[in-house]
C-alpha cells in the first residue's frame, strides 16, 4: 500500500509563488501598497493572490505579469496633465511697490 501525496492547491509544482516584498520589488513600489492593491483599495481590478492563511499572502507570478498587463491598457490621464497651465507673473510683477 503506498500513500499518495495530493498538492492542496491546482498549480504546478514548478512555479514558485512571490511574497509581497518580492512584488513590491519587482513593481518598485512598497510592500504596504503591494497590500492594499491586493486587497482591492483605491476602486481598481484587485491584485490577484493565494491566502496561504489569515495573516500570508502570496502571489503567483503570471497573475502579477497579467494584472500588470491590464493597469498599463487602461492607464488614465492623470487630472494635472489634463488642467489648464497657470501662468506664472513676470519677475517685476512679483516685485512689491515701495513708495
Amino acid at each position: 500500500m503506498t500513500l499518495g501525496v495530493v498538492a492542496p492547491y491546482e498549480e504546478p509544482l514548478g512555479e514558485r509563488l512571490l511574497t509581497p516584498g518580492e512584488v513590491a520589488e519587482f513593481l518598485g513600489i512598497e510592500k504596504d501598497a503591494v497590500l492594499d492593491l491586493a486587497s482591492g483599495r483605491g476602486g481598481r481590478r484587485p491584485l490577484p493572490k493565494v491566502r496561504i492563511n489569515a495573516r500570508v499572502v502570496r502571489f503567483r507570478p503570471s497573475d502579477v505579469r497579467e494584472w500588470v498587463d491590464a493597469q498599463r491598457e487602461v492607464a488614465q490621464p492623470r487630472l494635472s496633465d489634463e488642467l489648464p497651465r497657470k501662468k506664472t507673473p513676470s519677475p517685476a510683477r512679483r516685485m512689491r511697490r515701495v513708495g
